[in-house]
């Protein structure tokens, strides 16, 4: 079998752009302007391949072939409007309404020949015989060439200098293809015929493009393009063509309604596409079906209309960040408002009674309620539906939100234009009405879903505000019961050292010495109630640890405690040490804790029990020791309880403070407390505290 030239130049064009195909596919296949290049090439590849089979073997047909190089010729050109809009900060013009035009006409060269030819075309095959007997085709093709080099003037003309390097081979290469299209098609249309060598080269021409694409392909991968066209045109766009798709399949079946439809096939087609085309204007009219298609083309078409990461560092900034000197409520309102270019707003939030609250306004206004029962229809509808409510939209199509009635304060407030729902763990925390924005804004299905991300954050600043408050005034009742709760022990102390003054003074009141001691004891119990006075002032029993602490001689603030407690039996023998040890505390409230440790060892003792103090120094470190030889406590109960509040082994005669507070004071000064008893058989409590550094 021999090959003609044509089938060898078409074959080469083929296998070349199938190859720049997978090229493309491979390494710009998620990148938007890499999907537009694979649908050319792959267009191209088709169109080419189509017309080496006709070339050898006649197949497929005319309306095929032609049908692709119309499609191929589309598909450039959208590449090279996506080449345009590649990058909005490299273009020097604002460009948009240009885009448009030139993407219409687009359209129209695309739409226009492929009805033509469903419509009217005959069924006679080869190359060129529709286009001899239409001569308005080959206009068509020279309108499509003309489009596609004024495509690749404004792709070039329109992008910077420092950038032009990335496209200007593949606009080369695009240029080769529509300047070769168009010269072949003038010349067809001047002489009235196709030459034969111009349409039989014109294969291995679009081979020869090959390389231009591939070092394109290269400089592009590493600085892709981006598709930047308009919103509105491609929506119109996909009507058009949705519309011509529609209307193809509708010629087809019409087409073979008047051959299979025998003597009633005239009547049938008519009736066909009389409702064929009124079904098609109920499409294209219909508001919910356009509303769809034109969420669909944003979500996948488009690039965001956010940075959403810029966004949300500024909507986190605004609550958290650089506007702390407003008060949070306040920074909510602001920062919902910024998306929307609006300024003002009102809060409302959620009590503890269910219902919602009026919680702050940025501007004059203040509803005429200040609380609204979660049983309104507003509150339930935002609850269910989390719907950002444009009460503009509300007010023209109230269908759109359930035949929801806005509340007559509401309706009172002529500025009031958004509600956003604050949701927190899918239940609405409260809401934001927004105030109109300065400027004239139409919101889509991202501005919603944005405010809606926004109002989440904004639910959870606002519950973790509530939370901190909470917090706070729980430990500010904490650290009050705590100090009441130390208060308590000791004036239960002093109470018990009274009573067993008393409980003596009818045996002792002649003894001159007693009388010494209880004037001493009465004399310390007085000083002692009045800094328990003063303590009741103070934040916390441990808020001021330091405020008082100067050096503390160990061995004679010991001798004072054991001169305090010799009151009780057994008492208690302090073994001094022979050099002198200071610490730094507050005298007064070191030797309270320790005569809570002495008071506990006495007390679990009997009358003929032994409680030891011993001093001793070691490295930098003082050591007291105070043992006993009580009752002793269980090994639970010193791993779980003994250093906790409100655990005693006395039963209910016992607070379980003392223990408590003399570990919160010793490690505020730097120290540690270590306990060791065996039940039964006594305890001892090891204090190790820093020496000062002048005395250590």
């Amino acid at each position: 079998m021999t090959y003609s030239y044509s089938f060898i130049s078409y074959l080469l064009c083929t296998l070349g752009f199938f190859g720049l195909t997978l090229n493309a596919a491979y390494g710009w296949s998620q990148r938007t302007s890499g999907r537009a290049l694979i649908l050319a090439t792959l267009m191209t590849t088709l169109w080419g391949a189509a017309i080496t089979l006709q070339t050898q073997w006649n197949f497929p047909s005319f309306s095929v072939r032609y049908s692709l190089e119309i499609l191929r010729n589309f598909s450039w050109c959208l590449f090279l409007l996506r080449i345009i809009g590649f990058k909005s900060t490299d273009i020097r013009l604002s460009a948009s309404k240009v885009r448009f035009y030139l993407a219409t006409g687009v359209a129209i060269l695309t739409l226009t020949p492929l009805l033509s030819h469903w419509f009217i075309a005959s069924t006679e095959q080869g190359k060129n015989t529709f286009i001899i007997t239409s001569r308005r085709q080959l206009v068509w093709q020279i309108g499509f060439a003309i489009m596609m080099l004024v495509l690749v003037e404004q792709a070039l003309r329109n992008t910077r200098s420092e950038n032009r390097w990335q496209i200007k081979f593949i606009c080369l290469a695009i240029g080769v293809i529509a300047g070769y299209d168009f010269f072949l098609y003038s010349q067809a249309l001047l002489y009235n015929a196709l030459s034969n060598v111009l349409w039989e080269t014109r294969g291995l021409i679009n081979a020869l493009t090959l390389p231009l694409f591939i070092i394109g392909n290269r400089r592009n991968r590493s600085s892709p393009m981006y598709f930047n066209l308009s919103r509105d045109f491609t929506f119109h766009t996909s009507i058009f063509l949705g519309a011509g798709i529609y209307l193809i399949v509708m010629a087809l079946v019409s087409w073979y309604i008047r051959i299979l439809g025998g003597s009633w096939s005239n009547a049938v087609q008519i009736v066909f596409l009389t409702a064929g085309s009124l079904l098609l204007v109920i499409l294209v009219f219909s508001g919910s079906l356009r509303a769809k298609l034109r969420v669909f083309l944003s979500q996948h078409f488009f690039s965001y209309k956010y940075d959403y990461r810029k966004e949300w560092l500024r909507i986190t900034d605004n609550l958290t960040g650089s506007q702390k000197e407003r008060p949070l409520p306040e920074r909510v309102i602001h920062a919902l408002a910024n998306i929307v270019e609006s300024r003002d707003g009102a809060l409302w939030t959620v009590q503890s009674n269910g219902n919602f609250h009026f919680r702050l306004s940025t501007d004059a206004y203040v509803p005429s309620i200040s609380e609204l029962s979660a049983n309104e229809p507003l509150i339930r509808f935002l609850a269910k539906r989390n719907w950002v409510i444009d009460i503009n939209e509300l007010v023209k199509d109230p269908d759109l939100y359930g035949d929801l009635q806005l509340p007559a304060w509401l309706k009172e407030q002529e500025q009031a234009w958004l509600i956003t729902p604050l949701i927190l763990h899918e239940s609405l925390y409260g809401f934001v009405i927004l105030n109109h924005s300065l400027t004239r804004i139409t919101l889509n299905w991202e501005d919603h879903d944005i405010i809606k991300v926004a109002g989440r954050q904004a639910a959870s600043a606002l519950s973790q505000l509530e939370a901190s408050l909470a917090l706070t005034k729980a430990r500010q009742f904490e650290a009050f019961n705590q100090m009441s709760a130390f208060i308590v022990h000791d004036i239960k102390t002093l109470v018990s050292q009274l009573s067993l003054m008393v409980k003596n003074a009818e045996k002792h009141k002649t003894n001159p010495a007693f009388i010494d001691d209880m004037v001493q004891t009465t004399h310390h119990s007085v000083q002692k109630m009045t800094r328990l006075l003063k303590q009741l002032t103070e934040a916390s029993i441990t808020n001021s640890t330091n405020d008082a602490a100067t050096p503390v001689e160990l061995n004679r603030l010991l001798r004072q405690l054991t001169e305090n407690r010799k009151i009780s039996l057994p008492q208690a023998v302090f073994l001094p040490n022979n050099e002198k040890i200071y610490i730094y505390a507050d005298a007064e409230k070191l030797l309270n804790v320790l005569s809570h440790l002495v008071q506990n060892a006495q007390e679990a003792c009997s009358e003929h029990g032994t409680v030891t103090l011993k001093l001793a120094q070691q490295n930098t470190s003082a050591i007291i020791t105070i043992s006993d030889t009580g009752s002793g406590m269980s090994k639970e109960f010193m791993d779980n309880e003994l250093f906790q509040p409100f655990r005693s082994t006395k039963g209910v005669s016992g607070m379980g403070i003392g223990v408590f507070q003399c570990q919160q004071y010793i490690t505020a000064i730097g120290g540690t407390i270590v306990a060791d008893s065996t039940l039964g058989q006594g305890s001892s409590f090891t204090l190790t505290l820093p020496l000062t550094d002048n005395h250590a």
